[in-house]
């Protein structure tokens, strides 16, 4: 379950970047 955490945790942080990249 950690793992599954970690890599969601990833996925949001890659989806806010590329938001902030689109500004």
């Amino acid at each position: 379950m950690a793992i599954l955490s970690a890599v969601n945790y990833i996925f949001t942080n890659v989806k806010y970047v590329k938001c902030l990249e689109c500004l």
